[in-house]
């Protein structure tokens, strides 16, 4: 990989794949599926009765992604709109995995390099007056609203010690007028396919309109959305904001607020948090990971 190196791999990744896992590479069509194959020769140890080979197919609606594991065409199928989900998993042979590491599911990033959401006090006026109650009710009874980044169960969480993050419009108006910012316009970039992800996103919508802020909900294919915001022709990206690891969060800090990171939409920059995720993955000592963590520093 050394001829790779200028650009990390970055191209070549692009239309390859790493084979030391448990599954080889067999095929891929873009934007449709890629196939693999058990790796007979991978040094870890298969569960019981592994799958031989598995077709991870791309469906890019939630809806479709419901009917085919209704009718028989998928075995499994992930970011089933809830009232799908709970219809189907209550009915005889098949089975609902309710609890994962999707713990903020889904989250509205803002960009901070474009106005007028380069504005501390307009982002705060717009997090003061999103209605948090209108979202959990969506999940019927199935979701809480977060406090911060670092999910409760994870080792060192503030979570708990975070105030409770509640809609409080008299704040939003106060944070508005401390902005500096009147009759304020800005586009909202959305992954077209998810239902949640565009209910969040008019949920913010009319959130900012008792605010007098205009907000344009724009849905786009995954990866046209995120680069909507990243080049700066959006403010806003919905996103399934989830852990990249049941187990060490670093992964997830990496990806969603270290600069140049993929999911870093709302291009959040802190050189601390920076230094911390740079050293964590050097530490191989659990406890002392622990101490380490982002999640304790931000205690």
């Amino acid at each position: 990989m050394a001829k790779h190196a200028d650009d990390l791999a970055q191209a070549w990744f692009n239309e390859h794949a790493n084979g030391t896992g448990p599954y080889e590479f067999v095929s891929w069509t873009r934007g449709a599926q890629i196939e693999l194959k058990r790796n007979d020769k991978w040094w870890g140890k298969f569960p019981d009765k592994p799958f031989d080979r598995v077709i991870d197919r791309f469906v890019t609606d939630g809806a479709n992604r419901a009917r085919g594991v209704e009718g028989g065409e998928f075995d499994m199928a992930n970011f089933v709109p809830l009232d799908e989900a709970l219809r189907i998993g209550s009915a005889s042979g098949f089975h609902l995995i309710e609890g994962n590491n999707l713990w903020a599911w889904p989250a509205i990033y803002l960009n901070m390099d474009l106005a007028p959401t380069n504005n501390k006090d307009f982002r705060n006026a717009l997090i003061k007056a999103f209605d948090y109650n209108a979202m959990l009710q969506s999940y019927q009874g199935k979701a809480v609203t977060p406090r911060g980044p670092v999910p409760s169960w994870f080792p060192g969480s503030p979570e708990k010690d975070e105030p409770e993050i509640k809609t409080d419009l008299a704040a939003a108006e106060a944070a508005l007028a401390a902005s500096g910012i009147s009759n304020a316009k800005m586009k909202c970039s959305v992954p077209a396919g998810f239902p949640e992800f565009r209910f969040a996103a008019t949920v913010l919508q009319s959130s900012a309109a008792q605010l007098g802020v205009t907000v344009e909900i724009e849905e786009l294919p995954f990866v046209e959305a995120i680069t909507a915001i990243k080049t700066d022709k959006s403010n806003c990206f919905v996103l399934g904001n989830a852990n990249l690891s049941p187990t060490d969060a670093t992964k997830f800090f990496a990806a969603h607020y270290i600069k140049g990171g993929f999911y870093n939409s709302g291009k959040f920059f802190d050189p601390t948090l920076q230094e911390l995720v740079a050293k964590l993955p050097t530490i191989s000592d659990p406890g002392e990971r622990e101490k380490r963590s982002p999640a304790s520093r931000s205690s």
